[in-house]
C-alpha cells in the first residue's frame, strides 16, 4: 500500500487448486474462467524488487 505518496508494504499471494490430490496449473483455470485473459510477464518494477532476493535469502540464512 502507499500511504502518503510512499510505499509502505507490498503483498504477494501464492494460492493454488487441488483436485483428485493434484495440485492444478492456475494459468489454465485464469484462461478457463476469462476468455480474455492473457499471461503477461511482469513489469520491470517487480523484476528489480526481487533482484536481490537471492542474496538476501543467502545471507540471512548465514546468520541463522
Amino acid at each position: 500500500f502507499e500511504q502518503n505518496g510512499q510505499i509502505c508494504a507490498i503483498g504477494f499471494t501464492k494460492a493454488g487448486f487441488w483436485k483428485n490430490k493434484k495440485s492444478q496449473d492456475m494459468r489454465e483455470i485464469m484462461k478457463n474462467s476469462d476468455s480474455e485473459y492473457e499471461i503477461k510477464p511482469p513489469s520491470i518494477e517487480v523484476m528489480r524488487m526481487f533482484e536481490n532476493d537471492y542474496n538476501t535469502l543467502k545471507t540471512n540464512n548465514e546468520v541463522i
